[in-house]
């Protein structure tokens, strides 16, 4: 049987929570944020730069998530509500990880409203905690913290309370009082007016619930009525009422609600270009303390933040509360958004990015511009609301944005046969934040400036002396016979102003000390000290300078006369030559590693023989100078090395050979040994070397017919493609906020940054009209048909004025008063540009597309088919779109009436198959309408995909799962044989093979079906097979054998069969709704198979489940069959090493051949 190794390229930025705290006990700015099945820890330093932590697995589905305080302790736990029914504490470990210190279990599973875990809150004080469903059952647990983070806690509280439905909880401070909890509750209960006819009565009610320490019982405290539209409850601080208190959001106003003291109103400002009868619906609220003021965050549904403080004021010995609320900023609208330390913030949205921004301190206690709270109600029919605008200026500086894809409703693929290479694009977004998105492998490259050169430059360095600011730097490069200097300032422009040689050929430049410049040509080494004073070393006649290495003090240069000289700057700004040596032999390249520290001198470096297959580790320390340390033999003779640092005592040496293969070893420092070989293939051209250092880190680029850029993590590396071309030369400026790169490529210099260095993707986002639901590639003019649909509510008079909806059109040059149902635009593939646009105002839907292509006379005839849907109603429309003038534009021709909703549609032999609800329709386009062939029944059928391969015609069924059958175009005919169990609700189909096809559907699952070669042979000659004349009979279908089932967690709206690189191995690509990009590797060595079952094996009894105790159970659905997630088997990396000796005997094989192992996986793929 087939088995698969699922491979993460880039998870989905989806967000479910972020919570701020102090998890690692490390006092430094962290956060965690919670994903599907992932928990990831994040710190930010000074600068504002994210730095990834650590990353654990989840088994199962986390539901709610709350912060932990434990008394007498700056550490935070976590606890959480999960599927699993139970409640889980987590702490986080010494070794990055988190641990589960105790889960208790309810008796119930899975994700439904009456199984606790939904929502999830903590007294502020650490002593109590709830836990509740969406309906009726709530627990509460006291928190016993005999010891330091053990989180041992009592047996629960059970309440029941039938008819009462949770929508919100927050915990209320008591400071030493009883823990208080505030809930928003919609209680329904019937009035039964006569025997058959029977109304349902829904009120929503705010209650405070204290619970009894020393009773162990649930006190309902204060209990009021709200408006239907109450959703979120801002806990107040204790010292403004000196009572548990807290606001409720209503549709216009800001009510202040508590126990002992009068309700307290504050109206809601409404926006300048919002609707006149809008109302304010919040979404999002956070607190924080700034010098000793509690300051309050709200923000709508249109993205307006809002400022909202609590003040005590005394008028005429009358003491008045009063809350004061003003604009600050707008921004994306969210659903979370979260307090860091030192004026940070993380904002999660769902439709648009997430952002880490930056408060504008000064604005927060600003005095201005505040709205005051009354005691006043009904205001709205007596006052004019208060108005806004939005404000130039912002107030919230956005320091890192964090794109995400979500959610992706439709994917194609482009591969351009010249480069073979493939473009994704993405339909992603709703309504006017939709977007085309285009992906291709490698990193995503901006170019910021541009200048053409006179003659092909050979070699590009940069020198550097202000790490924070790129003004100022020089550029030096290097020709045939000359030596061109350009300073950067707001224009690149020539200027040597650092007195190097320009009338030589320059061999390498570097900067040593930070302050002196080094200039090296064939026969003399250049010193340029900080006063501008040149030091200058000449070799003898008949001798030139072959090879040279640099780190920030020291220099090695080979000579032609078989000669190595070391210079090295001492102490005192000299740069000395320090010793000479014979070498004796000819050799190919040099290597030295960068410095730890600005004082540390490195004792080794690295050298390559001509004609030997090895190198050698010679000593650069005075006790034995060019002694060897260390001698590794290589497969092939090595043609070029560079050494990089990842820390204090581990080093990476690349190797390049003639073939275009690359050799990484690792190299112990102290010890000399090396280890951990891994080979890959990297191009058919030469390749070369160029170090440089990156924010804090030297960074090495590759150079072959493809650039490779190298980012060094903790104890590996990462490999990304940089680009496609055939880059000369490249290095890299020391700028802390961004990656800023200089390339020379032919005769141009580019100046270029790169973004999202995490990715493996490039992304580039065009907007387009409305949501997108189907993309079709013409490639005959390169162009790209999709098809939009949104429902908009009816706009009133003043659409006009609204900002948020006005920014499209101006895009697309459309009267603002149109408003779209469904939209088709032609966009071409190389610009972006939009040459057509289609809008139609009816009252159908268009929701499926097809490309259908004639040759009449050697000319070739396009037709795109849309299907439309009637709203409400059980029939549609098949539109028939001619294009014409090279792709660029189209019209229609005609639309059929048929009585069926089309939900798909497939052509074969210029025919058209539609899908629908219980039928299949065959149709030809005819001159004035489109003709009816035949229709085929199906019972309770929804056919939400077809694919035809030969004669095989596979449909995906949403009610009835996969139906496969033999399609005869000239009869008309489907003759059905088989059908799949398992697998209902499709959304895609791939076949792998004629008898192998591979489906996902809407809850997450991939499922590989095998047709067995007993039914798939009868059929093709013509037997067994099954009339479709009237209708199907299931129980007569025979079932076809599942190969494998796994579940991603997230619903898979596309896959593709292709490779990422020419030489690398087929995948299967996937692309999630979410965003996530990940990849199925194909295993058929039997050995490795076996390998991965028993390792998985080890893992599943040596790991403990964060929520779950039962760590084989990752599904909810279907259990894993014939499938290793890679994420899993790699957190072997992560345990303790006593483990790793466990499971290292068990197996029989190294931890380090098992982590190689691992590595040669992904290196098949990337």
């Amino acid at each position: 049987g087939m088995y698969f190794y699922n491979i993460k390229l880039q998870k989905n930025a989806f967000i479910k929570k972020v919570i701020s705290g102090n998890f690692s006990d490390k006092f430094i700015n962290e956060f965690l944020i919670i994903k599907i099945k992932n928990l990831d820890l994040f710190e930010i330093n000074i600068n504002g730069i994210l730095n990834f932590v650590s990353s654990s697995l989840i088994f199962g589905l986390i539901t709610s998530i709350a912060k932990l305080k434990v008394p007498n302790s700056n550490k935070n736990l976590i606890n959480c509500g999960s599927n699993t029914g139970g409640i889980s504490f987590l702490k986080y470990s010494n070794n990055n990880t988190w641990v589960n210190i105790f889960t208790h279990f309810f008796g119930r599973s899975g994700c439904r409203r009456i199984v606790p875990g939904y929502h999830i809150c903590n007294d502020l004080k650490g002593r109590a905690c709830i836990i509740t469903a969406i309906e009726k059952l709530r627990f509460v647990y006291i928190i016993n913290h005999k010891f330091k983070d053990s989180g041992i806690i009592s047996s629960p509280v059970e309440i029941q309370k039938s008819n009462s439905i949770i929508t919100n909880i927050a915990a209320l401070e008591n400071k030493f009082n009883n823990p208080c909890f505030a809930t928003i509750e919609i209680d329904k209960y019937e009035m039964n007016e006569s025997y058959k006819n029977f109304s349902i009565r829904i009120s929503k009610f705010l209650v405070f619930y204290e619970f009894d320490l020393g009773l162990n019982i649930l006190i309902t405290s204060y209990l009021v009525k709200l408006n239907i539209e109450s959703n979120i409850i801002i806990p107040l601080h204790y010292g403004f009422l000196n009572t548990p208190s807290c606001l409720i959001n209503n549709n216009k106003f800001i009510i202040l609600k508590n126990k002992y003291r009068k309700e307290i109103f504050l109206t809601l400002p409404k926006r300048i270009d919002e609707e006149s009868d809008y109302n304010n619906i919040l979404t999002t609220s956070a607190s924080l303390i700034y010098k000793n003021n509690n300051i309050y965050l709200i923000q709508d549904e249109n993205g307006n933040l809002f400022q909202l403080n609590t003040t005590i004021s005394n008028k005429n010995g009358e003491i008045c509360y009063l809350i004061l609320l003003k604009h600050i900023d707008t921004i994306h609208p969210s659903y979370n958004i979260e307090i860091l330390k030192k004026g940070f913030l993380f904002i999660s949205s769902i439709n648009s990015y997430h952002s880490l921004m930056k408060f504008n301190n000064k604005y927060l206690l600003n005095d201005k511009y505040f709205i005051k709270s009354t005691q006043l109600t009904n205001l709205s029919d007596i006052f004019i609301r208060p108005l806004f605008k939005v404000i130039k200026k912002k107030n919230l500086i956005e320091i890192k944005k964090i794109t995400t894809l979500t959610p992706i409703h439709n994917v194609n693929i482009h591969h351009n046969t010249y480069t073979n290479d493939n473009k994704l694009y993405l339909l992603n977004g709703v309504g006017f934040s939709s977007y085309l998105s285009s992906l291709e492998y490698g990193l995503k490259i901006i170019e910021m400036a541009c200048s053409t050169l006179p003659i092909d430059p050979k070699k590009l360095w940069i020198i550097q002396t202000n790490s924070n600011n790129i003004i100022g730097s020089n550029i030096i490069i290097g020709f045939e016979k000359f030596t061109v200097v350009l300073k950067i300032g707001k224009m690149i422009f020539e200027n040597n102003s650092i007195n190097l040689s320009t009338s030589e050929k320059t061999l390498h430049c570097t900067i040593i000390n930070s302050i002196n410049i080094i200039q090296i040509s064939n026969t003399t080494i250049r010193h340029i000290k900080p006063n501008n004073d040149i030091n200058l070393w000449k070799l003898p006649k008949n001798l030139e300078i072959q090879n040279v290495a640099s780190n920030s003090k020291q220099i090695i240069i080979g000579i032609s006369n078989y000669n190595i000289l070391y210079f090295e700057m001492n102490c005192f700004g000299y740069f000395l030559q320090i010793q000479i040596h014979d070498y004796k032999k000819t050799y190919t390249a040099l290597s030295l590693p960068s410095n730890i520290s600005d004082t540390e001198i490195v004792k080794f470096f690295i050298i390559t023989d001509k004609f030997e297959k090895q190198f050698k580790i010679l000593s650069l320390n005075p006790e034995n100078w060019f002694s060897i340390l260390s001698i590794y033999s290589l497969p092939l003779n090595p043609l070029n090395l560079k050494i990089l640092r990842l820390n204090n005592i581990n080093l990476v040496l690349f190797i390049s050979f003639k073939n275009g293969t690359l050799l990484e070893l690792k190299i112990n420092e102290k010890t000399y040994s090396i280890y951990h070989p891994k080979i890959r293939f990297i191009g058919v051209k030469f390749i070369k070397f160029s170090s440089f250092f990156i924010y804090d880190f030297k960074s090495v680029s590759i150079l072959s017919n493809r650039t490779y850029f190298i980012i060094p993590k903790k104890q590996e590396i990462d490999l990304r493609i940089l680009s496609n071309e055939k880059i000369i030369d490249i290095s890299g400026f020391s700028f802390t906020k961004k990656i800023v790169l200089a390339s020379i490529f032919k005769k141009n210099l580019t100046i270029s940054t790169i973004d999202n260095i995490e990715n493996y993707f490039s992304e580039i986002n065009i907007p387009i009209y409305s949501r997108g639901i189907e993309i079709l590639i013409y490639n005959p003019f390169k162009t790209l048909f999709i098809l939009e649909n949104e429902l908009y509510e009816k706009q009133k008079n003043n659409f006009d004025q609204k900002k948020t909806n006005s920014e499209i059109f101006e895009i697309f040059n459309i009267n603002k008063k149109t408003i779209g149902v469904n939209t088709i635009q032609i966009l071409s593939q190389k610009e972006f540009s939009c040459n057509s646009f289609f809008i139609t105002n009816s009252k159908d839907i268009m929701n499926c597309m097809e490309l259908i292509e004639y040759k009449i006379n050697n000319k070739l005839i396009s037709f795109i088919i849309v299907g439309s849907r009637i709203l409400k109603k059980t029939f549609g429309f098949i539109y028939i779109y001619r294009i014409y003038n090279k792709g660029r534009k189209f019209k229609l021709i005609y639309r059929t009436f048929i009585k069926n909703n089309p939900l798909s549609l497939i052509n074969i032999y210029n025919n058209i198959i539609i899908g629908s609800e219980s039928y299949i329709l065959f149709k030809k386009i005819g001159k004035k309408r489109l003709l009816n062939q035949t229709q085929i029944s199906i019972h309770n059928a929804h056919i939400s995909t077809m694919q035809i391969a030969g004669t095989r015609f596979i449909i995906g069924d949403f009610n009835n799962g996969l139906l496969i059958s033999k399609i005869i175009i000239e009869k008309y005919e489907l003759n059905f044989f088989a059908r799949s169990i398992i697998g209902k609700y499709i959304e895609t189909i791939i076949l792998l093979d004629y008898d192998t096809i591979c489906i996902s559907d809407l809850n997450g699952n991939f499922a590989v079906f095998r047709i067995s070669k007993e039914l798939s042979i009868p059929i093709e000659k013509g037997y067994q097979i099954i009339s479709s004349k009237n209708g199907i009979k299931f129980e007569k279908l025979k079932n076809i054998d599942l190969i494998s089932i796994y579940n991603i967690g997230e619903s898979i709206k596309k896959f593709l069969k292709l490779n990422l690189l020419p030489w690398k191995n087929d995948i299967l690509l996937y692309l999630t709704i979410l965003g996530g990009i990940g990849c199925f590797l194909p295993l058929n060595i039997k050995k490795e198979i076996i390998f991965l079952t028993n390792l998985n094996l080890f893992l599943h009894q040596e790991s403990i489940s964060l929520i779950s105790l039962n760590n084989y159970i990752d599904s909810p659905y279907y259990p894993t069959k014939r499938m290793f997630d890679a994420e899993f088997c790699e957190s072997i990396k992560l345990l303790p090493n006593s483990t790793k000796i466990t499971i290292s005997k068990g197996l029989k094989v190294k931890i380090e051949t098992i982590t190689k192992y691992l590595d040669s996986l992904k290196l098949k793929v990337l």
